[in-house]
């Protein structure tokens, strides 16, 4: 898969590791249409509930004292995915290690140094 860099026409990369690497925000709005349908929500829960995958549960519950967050590390499990409160997300780790098309997307950002 041949992917083009995901810059602005106006910015080469040369541009972007002077004025805007680790020195400022830049906001590149469909940056990468490829990642759109890579993975539903059901797919990253099913990740996180693999052995192997560092994965990590956050939650806002509500209740008499105002907002009470709780963090759950890995391993998670279905259980943990039931009666979940309207705030809530996962974050799974190297997501990019566990699909080879998001691994491919790293093309995109060819220019960055991979330390």
């Amino acid at each position: 898969m041949n992917i083009p860099f995901c810059l602005p026409e106006n910015i080469t990369p040369e541009i972007f590791l002077q004025d805007y690497w680790q020195k400022q925000p830049l906001v590149i709005r469909n940056g990468l249409p490829q990642i759109v349908g890579l993975f539903e929500p059901a797919d990253i829960i099913e990740l996180a509930q693999q052995e192997d995958v560092t994965a990590r549960l956050i939650r806002t519950d509500i209740g008499e004292n105002g907002e009470k967050w709780s963090l759950k590390r890995s391993p998670l499990s279905d259980s943990d995915f039931q009666n979940l409160p309207a705030q809530w997300s996962v974050l799974v780790q190297n997501l990019e290690q566990w699909s080879p098309e998001l691994g491919a997307l790293w093309q995109a950002f060819g220019y960055i140094p991979q330390w």
